[in-house]
């Protein structure tokens, strides 16, 4: 069980009689929650001819932050995954290391028909506009959800601490701003950082506005090396530079920029970033890099757009 457990069964009798109903083409299923795989494979078990498409967002089993009792449910947790995986017609991740991720786990057959479907990126970015502001300020802003243990701020704001002790008149300039949840267990904690500005959440609209009105942009990576952020496409789309901060040797965040410009990585190790990094991120505040113009970044986005990402959907879908 996770904690869409209890829809299950209104679920599944709407689904069966839809399908007794109706005539579908296909069958999607989306997870997380991971109670939806187990409404496809409870279709494909009473229809076995209907083309079932499992489009995992997240794996179930293998999430370092349990999605129940471990010690009760994880022999059962990694079964019921396994047997989605290889029911499936067709299974989407979002990464190859999730692809990879799964080999490992439960071998060939689950990704025999298993398709990396990277990101969407809707609705497509119009030109960039730059908000104008203060001049001398420096802006860095991060949008998503913090959460232990998968993605904690400790070492941002370790790296705002040395950056006060070290280069007092360039950390004035920092206007640092927090888009999105803030879990009790960091919240007193980043309030007390007089650098940080905490918005909570916004409309995607703002959001988006935000991200093309700041200077820079954060990325505090994932504790997991097949788990890529969403909003990744986002802050590509954004044209933007992108300081991020890798808790891992094989980072989905630095695999998906790839050799684009504008990204500084920051490697985490015990807490903390070295101080060859540290060097590297005073020098990327003082001197940010230059970003490709309005054609080109268009150009790297057309792989996340709706036509490219619909495409693969239908090619899943059409077997």
């Amino acid at each position: 069980p996770d904690d869409a457990c209890l829809w299950y069964v209104p679920a599944r009798r709407k689904m069966m009689r839809l399908l007794e109903q109706e005539s579908f083409d296909a069958l999607l299923s989306v997870s997380l929650p991971f109670t939806g795989h187990l409404l496809g494979l409870a279709a494909k078990r009473r229809y076995p001819a209907l083309r079932w498409i499992a489009d995992v967002g997240d794996p179930f089993s293998m999430q370092m932050k349990a999605p129940n009792n471990k010690r009760l449910y994880g022999r059962l947790n990694a079964r019921l995954e396994k047997e989605v995986l290889e029911s499936a017609d067709a299974v989407a991740v979002t990464t190859p290391a999730m692809l990879h991720a799964f080999h490992r786990q439960f071998g060939d057959k689950v990704v025999a028909h298993m398709q990396v479907v990277p990101p969407l990126l809707h609705p497509a970015p119009g030109a960039q506009a730059h908000a104008a502001g203060n001049a001398d300020a420096i802006g860095i802003a991060y949008f998503g959800a913090l959460y232990a243990p998968l993605r904690t701020p400790d070492a941002f704001l370790r790296l705002l601490d040395r950056t006060v002790l070290a280069s007092p008149t360039l950390a004035a300039r920092l206007q640092v701003h927090f888009y999105g949840e803030i879990f009790p267990e960091f919240y007193e904690k980043m309030r007390a950082q007089p650098l940080i500005r905490l918005h909570g959440l916004r409309s995607r609209e703002e959001a988006r506005q935000a991200m093309r009105a700041t200077d820079l942009l954060l990325n505090i990576g994932n504790a997991s090396e097949f788990q890529l952020p969403s909003k990744a496409v986002d802050y590509l789309a954004a044209g933007r530079p992108v300081v991020h901060l890798s808790y891992t040797d094989d980072d989905p965040f630095v695999a998906f920029w790839g050799d684009r410009e504008g990204l500084l990585s920051l490697r985490v190790v015990d807490g903390d970033i070295s101080e060859a990094d540290f060097g590297r991120w005073l020098d990327w505040l003082a001197h940010p890099p230059a970003m490709p113009d309005d054609k080109a970044l268009i150009g790297q986005l057309q792989p996340y757009l709706v036509p490219a990402i619909a495409e693969r959907y239908r090619s899943l879908a059409s077997g």
